[in-house]
């Protein structure tokens, strides 16, 4: 198969017993796709078919609607007498089912960034009244650049649709939640079990419960305790030992309760298992910025967009940030420390964290020229974007900083005014 529809097929990329999957060229947008299509003869199969076209609806639902950095975005679904398939954001990267033998393993660092935005990431999607009901390390994928995507959300159950919804035991049983065995009613705790096996999985190269048989499988899920972390890697931190006991409770009442008190809890880990201390971890970026009051009003996936296009600085005091009669196309935000605004030598203000810099060059591109002198009065830590990457990140990032910044000259004016 050279083309499907306007793609042109380069090649495979990988499949399973109903689909199969192909990297393709759309000529329209000039982008690299991945086309998930499912197998003919599957969907004329009289019982197979029907669920395999359930997951397929499923999926297809989500068309543009789940909008996340660290979800694969599911871009078009067709599907006619002669073929369906999903167009799927193209993703360089491998499955973390590459990195669960004890050979292959990750280091810890990486494993806690996975699980973190994994976990800010399913906050969103649970807040469209989705929960996955399949998170596997085949459905996670590492990008080249360390970047996580959550994929496959055909399984997915949707809170309070009136939709028909796939019933029975549905996803993989090495990672079901003892509640979803047993076809109860399922919230989010139930992906949040999934991920605490899949995080136990990187963290040792093998899973919290493993049989024989499929029926002993369901057993040890759902009747005996997890053999604990450190009698498989008696180096990892108690703290990690902990977050995954908490995360792999049979009673949902004793996990987590949300996706975000799952991911404060990484983020509470020891920071030297994390990153050097010249460079900082996107999931301490993601909340300090989340704290940031330039950021307040910005969604948390709007914030993730930010850090994929924004510089991150640490500058020493007496540097100049931004010269004055000098042309820019830049703006930053202040995240720590204090700056010092003047012109002609004489000084205007001072900034503090959380206030934006640069924001006129960069709203007035026919006349870029700064118009004051700023520098750091003390060691600072700066966001800096320039507006190629801020037009390159899409319209709903670019909307949200610029009534941001209508906002701040709104304030600027009625300062001015008092």
């Amino acid at each position: 198969m050279k083309h499907l529809n306007k793609y042109q097929i380069r090649e495979r990329l990988g499949g399973g017993a109903t689909s199969d999957v192909y990297l393709a060229y759309d000529p329209f947008l000039q982008v690299n796709v991945a086309l998930k299509v499912i197998k003919p003869d599957i969907l004329r199969d009289p019982e197979h078919g029907k669920r395999v076209r359930h997951m397929f609806m499923n999926e297809a639902r989500l068309v543009r609607e789940l909008q996340h950095p660290n979800i694969m975005a599911i871009l078009d679904a067709v599907y006619d007498d002669e073929s369906a398939y999903l167009v799927l954001e193209f993703v360089d990267g491998k499955p973390l089912s590459n990195y669960i033998a004890p050979d292959t393993l990750l280091p810890v660092a990486t494993v806690l960034q996975v699980a973190f935005k994994c976990c800010m990431a399913m906050e969103y999607a649970s807040g469209l009244g989705l929960i996955h009901r399949d998170l596997k390390p085949k459905n996670l994928l590492l990008t080249r650049a360390g970047d996580l995507k959550i994929s496959d959300f055909g399984a997915a159950h949707f809170i309070d649709s009136e939709a028909t919804q796939l019933s029975g035991m549905v996803g993989s049983p090495q990672y079901m939640s003892p509640e979803q065995i047993a076809e109860r009613e399922l919230d989010t705790r139930s992906d949040i079990f999934s991920l605490g096996v899949v995080l136990y999985e990187l963290l040792v190269g093998r899973r919290p419960f493993e049989a024989d048989n499929l029926m002993a499988l369901l057993y040890q899920i759902t009747q005996v305790p997890h053999r604990p972390l450190k009698a498989r890697r008696a180096r990892l931190p108690e703290a990690l030992e902990q977050i995954v006991d908490t995360a792999l409770q049979k009673d949902p009442q004793h996990r987590f309760q949300s996706w975000s008190a799952f991911a404060e809890s990484l983020l509470a880990i020891d920071a030297s298992l994390t990153v050097a201390q010249d460079d900082v971890a996107d999931r301490e970026k993601f909340m300090v910025l989340r704290k940031n009051p330039f950021f307040a009003s910005f969604r948390d996936a709007q914030i993730w967009q930010t850090l994929r296009v924004a510089r991150w600085y640490r500058l020493k005091a007496g540097t100049v940030l931004m010269d004055e009669e000098q042309a820019g196309n830049s703006f930053s935000v202040l995240i720590q420390g204090e700056v010092v605004v003047s012109r002609h030598g004489t000084i205007l203000t001072r900034m503090q964290a959380g206030e934006c810099m640069g924001e006129m060059a960069f709203l007035t591109p026919d006349e870029p020229v700064r118009s004051a002198t700023i520098t750091a009065a003390t060691p600072v830590v700066i966001l800096k974007m320039t507006r190629a990457a801020l037009e390159g990140a899409g319209m709903d990032l670019r909307v949200q900083f610029e009534r941001r910044f209508l906002k701040i000259l709104v304030d600027r004016l009625r300062a001015a005014n008092l």
